[in-house]
């Protein structure tokens, strides 16, 4: 589970299509929901970031998803009926029934009223939180439990781009946009999903980092799928500088030159705080030589 997230996406260059992100327009009940472990994000984050918490090409839009997310145990469900509306009827709510604290991800999405119902005693939650059902209640009593807010259950505003779902964890009113982060770099306007890759793992945001910065390891780790051992060569690398401006926040750089696939490459690589980091390289080799032929015959190319 990742203290905070990480989200690799397989992007394709210099192929342009139109970014799907909105925002939902639904009020959102927003009682202090408890950390179920602690924060692996700076204290600003939440309210200066959206966080990413699954790929939308992952999630089974017929079941609840649950995600710990910084910390906080969440849901990701999908509305029923509003697949193809601009958020694809994406939810992220507190992982917690408010009746006895059953995990809602354990429950199922009702289709015929389009809730969230809980597998423990049946109450059903909608889009916005809030409880639309007490099976165990004579309905003039189960209007007023309903109404209470210790019957809400927490909801958080969500927006999707790059087929992602973003979540907004802040008190605050959200700020800009999840497909802001790609303003400024070469996949602004050129850049199309092709497909997302998520892991869970007991794993450190600042270990994280530190992995994508160490390129040595590529060879030997990633064997088969980026090059193979022989491609160990020494690196080169540019001293890692960070600039900050007001609309991009804070970006860190550098450039190393390496060997992959028989073909030596210089490459840049770029993380902008705290989510979003991507490589452009170049190789500076033949693409038909005999060692990269083998390579691509291994990987079915």
């Amino acid at each position: 589970v990742w203290p905070v997230p990480a989200v690799c996406l397989a992007i394709r260059a210099k192929r342009r299509s139109a970014m799907a992100a909105t925002a939902t327009t639904t009020t959102h009940h927003r009682r202090p929901v408890p950390q179920a472990a602690p924060a692996g994000s700076a204290e600003a984050w939440r309210e200066r970031h959206w966080f990413p918490i699954a790929s939308t090409l992952e999630l089974d839009p017929k079941r609840p998803t649950p995600v710990r997310l910084d910390g906080l145990d969440l849901v990701v469900w999908q509305v029923p009926g509003e697949e193809d509306s601009e958020d694809g009827g994406w939810r992220v709510m507190s992982d917690a029934c408010p009746h006895r604290l059953a995990p809602l991800s354990e429950g199922r999405i009702e289709p015929k009223t389009k809730c969230l119902q809980c597998a423990y005693h049946g109450w059903e939650f909608d889009s916005k939180g809030s409880c639309t059902k007490i099976p165990q209640v004579e309905d003039a009593a189960a209007q007023k439990m309903r109404a209470s807010e210790r019957s809400q259950v927490p909801s958080f505003p969500t927006k999707v781009a790059m087929k992602l779902v973003w979540v907004w964890l802040g008190e605050g009113e959200p700020q800009g946009h999840p497909g802001d982060i790609l303003k400024g770099s070469h996949l602004e306007s050129e850049f199309e999903v092709s497909g997302t890759y998520t892991r869970d793992l007991p794993y450190g945001y600042d270990s994280l980092i530190e992995n994508l910065i160490d390129v040595s390891h590529v060879p030997f780790a990633h064997h088969g799928l980026q090059g193979t051992r022989d491609d160990a060569v020494p690196v080169s690398m540019t001293i890692p500088e960070v600039k900050s401006s007001a609309e991009h926040g804070e970006i860190l750089n550098f450039t190393f030159w390496d060997r992959t696939m028989g073909m030596r490459r210089e490459a840049q690589f770029s993380l902008r705080s705290p989510f979003f980091f991507y490589y452009l390289g170049e190789f500076k080799g033949d693409g038909d030589s005999l060692e990269f032929k083998k390579f691509a015959e291994r990987r079915g190319g």
